[in-house]
């Protein structure tokens, strides 16, 4: 018969990654870097083999060894489902090292029972799932196919400005260093006050004594890091953003940064691009891994074991996010002592004090159980202690800039404020991406090497920035926006 192929080969089994892989790209097709996907898909596969084989030596049968590797890959991919399932029948959320366990429990027991049972009677159902994934494979193949030829997500458009004229070529022979400082989620000190009665003035006095300019009540244009990150380097608002939801929208946001106005403008006055950060742009990829190919992966695998996994890695190399923010530095240090006939922009974005909050505010690390908690992501008090960490590095940063001879320009600024400011009087949780305008609130401070700062003003905010910056010291006559977009903010 045409269907015997289906009644003895094991297609199921290898369907499921692949279900699970074509599922999370049509999730958010724009945002999916299909290269990321492409090689973490082999190695998924490569590992279902592997598994394959070993259960087959297990079982010395193709069907059985096929229902438990279906078993412990389901599991895998579907861990955080059954997590959220024990925690609403049970009303208690577990600690992660509680499920591990229990469901090494629940495999042996499977295993036993597969190794059990007839073979005769795992035939039909065996039959059934390979129908059943031929058939859901197919129809996301079907969707993406739809996907790929539909009409795509609108670019992104900034606002026509006539007064920008990136051609003409009068800039000044001798250029400064500029620095590019971005500390995420770093509320003013405004807001600090304000909202937790969290005295910060201990950065303002180093900054100020350091002779930086600090808008005090500088508000963030987006209160969500591509689009504010964009609009900061592109120098302008967005004409046609109607919303910033995750992680929909944030391709969109992602690829107008790629091309940014200011990198392009830099590069033609002969400026080197040294990027830091966690995005990518044309001719300068990210120093560190890349908030998209970071996310590819997570869109597809966000309810998998992965999470618990990396978890359990963090547990072990518990000075990881440590080293890894030693290691930055470092680079970023040694990027700067280098000396060059080029000036040299330089990009570093920490994702700092943004949750995670994995230091305590005398620097110390917690445990990784700790912080990926789910309710610590919303925790004000885990905030204000790696907040004092992060300040510790600000500072530090500062200095090391500051140690350069060259002339330079420094932009200091949180990328938005803090955006986890509770609504209403019963809520503990709400959306991430919610935006009050409390979350506008940032870190927002200048260096100029001259203290030429006649152009700044106490409320401005990252979209005037570098149209200050051109003015000033590119010999350039923009115009400069007004400081906040209301209609795109709140």
């Amino acid at each position: 018969m045409r269907t015997d192929w289906l009644k003895k080969y094991p297609f199921s089994t290898f369907l499921i990654p692949v279900f699970v892989f074509l599922h999370g790209i049509n999730y958010a097709y724009d945002w999916v870097k299909i290269n990321d996907v492409i090689l973490f898909f082999g190695y998924i596969i490569l590992a279902t083999i592997g598994l394959f084989l070993l259960s087959f030596i297990l079982f010395k049968d193709t069907i059985k060894a096929s229902f438990f590797t279906s078993f412990l890959l389901l599991i895998f991919f579907y861990f955080g489902y059954i997590q959220d399932m024990i925690s609403v029948a049970s009303a208690v959320f577990f600690q992660l090292k509680y499920y591990i366990p229990f469901l090494v429990l629940i495999a042996v027991i499977t295993f036993y029972f597969i190794r059990k049972i007839r073979r005769e009677q795992l035939s039909k159902p065996f039959y059934f799932f390979n129908i059943l994934f031929c058939i859901y494979v197919c129809v996301e193949i079907v969707f993406l196919t739809f996907t790929i030829f539909s009409v795509r997500q609108e670019p992104l458009k900034f606002y026509a400005d006539e007064s920008i004229n990136f051609t003409e070529k009068i800039s000044p022979k001798s250029k400064p260093d500029i620095y590019f400082l971005v500390f995420d989620e770093y509320a003013s000190s405004l807001s600090l006050k304000q909202n937790f009665g969290f005295d910060n003035s201990d950065l303002d006095t180093f900054l100020l004594n350091k002779g930086f300019f600090i808008a005090t009540h500088s508000m963030s244009n987006y209160a969500t890091t591509p689009f504010s990150i964009s609009s900061t380097l592109n120098i302008n608002y967005f004409k046609n953003l109607h919303r910033t939801k995750y992680p929909e929208d944030f391709p969109a946001a992602e690829k107008s940064m790629y091309t940014n106005k200011l990198f392009s403008f830099l590069k033609d006055e002969g400026y080197s691009i040294h990027n830091f950060s966690v995005f990518d742009f044309e001719d300068a990829p990210s120093h560190q891994k890349s908030f998209g190919s970071d996310l590819s992966i997570k869109v597809i695998t966000h309810k998998s074991m992965l999470h618990a996994l990396e978890v359990v890695y963090e547990q072990i190399n518990k000075d990881y996010p440590k080293k890894q923010l030693e290691k930055t530095l470092h680079d970023f240090s040694t990027t700067i002592n280098n000396k060059t006939i080029q000036p040299k922009f330089i990009y570093l974005h920490l994702l700092l004090p943004h949750n995670p909050y994995v230091f305590n505010a005398d620097g110390s690390l917690r445990s990784a159980s700790q912080y990926n908690k789910k309710a610590d992501a919303y925790s004000i008090k885990s905030y204000l202690n790696q907040l004092q960490f992060s300040t510790t590095i600000v500072k530090q940063v500062v200095n090391i800039v500051l140690s350069s001879p060259q002339n330079k320009l420094i932009i200091l600024e949180g990328d938005h404020g803090y955006r986890l400011v509770p609504i209403g009087v019963d809520s503990t949780f709400y959306k991430n991406y919610v935006s009050t305008k409390e979350h506008f609130k940032n870190l927002n401070a200048y260096y100029f090497y001259d203290k030429n700062y006649v152009s700044l003003s106490d409320s401005i905010s990252p979209v005037n920035s570098f149209r200050v910056v051109l003015n000033t010291y590119f010999k350039k006559d923009i115009l400069l926006l007004k400081n906040s977009d209301n209609k795109n903010k709140y």
